[in-house]
């Protein structure tokens, strides 16, 4: 019997066990799936992004430059998919926007990508090691210290 709320039998009338079955199965997404284009200016390099939530079918992405017609400008590579995310390092070659198609085993089109524009990495800010000592050596004390909210004082020195 296969029945994911089936009666637990000896731990009482009414009790419920979760149980789960190992079967194989084809994910078939009703989604889009996403791509985004990030440049790093720290490095000047490019990389496409591209996933497809639940999809199981889809072993390699191929990705092109397109103009504003769909016309396909130039391939840029096809990359074996092997995880949620794929991701096509350009490299420092410039783009404008980019599409993806999923591929599967057989080379078909399962789905194309919406088209994409280059977009800027932001990345995340984190303050220097050796500036947050030198504010730790300057805490003040006393009461300041006490009026002092996450390194930022609410009253200056003359305040008080």
């Amino acid at each position: 019997m296969f029945h994911t709320y089936a009666d637990s039998g000896a731990l009482g009338i009414g009790v419920q066990n979760y149980r789960g079955f190992r079967f194989n199965w084809t994910g078939i997404p009703n989604e889009a799936p996403a791509i985004v284009v990030l440049k790093d200016d720290k490095t000047s390099k490019t990389s496409v992004y591209v996933s497809w939530n639940g999809d199981t079918r889809t072993k390699s992405w191929r990705f092109y430059e397109v103009g504003d017609d769909n016309s396909i400008s130039q391939i840029l590579g096809e990359v074996k998919r092997e995880s949620f995310e794929t991701v096509l390092d350009i490299g420092t070659e410039e783009v404008g926007k980019v599409q993806a198609d999923a591929l599967d085993v057989e080379g078909k089109i399962l789905v194309r990508t919406a088209k994409v524009k280059l977009e800027t990495l932001i990345h995340e800010y984190r303050k220097p090691e050796k500036t947050q000592q030198k504010h730790l050596e300057r805490e003040p004390k006393g009461i300041l210290g006490w009026l002092t909210f996450k390194g930022q004082k609410l009253f200056g020195d003359n305040d008080l």
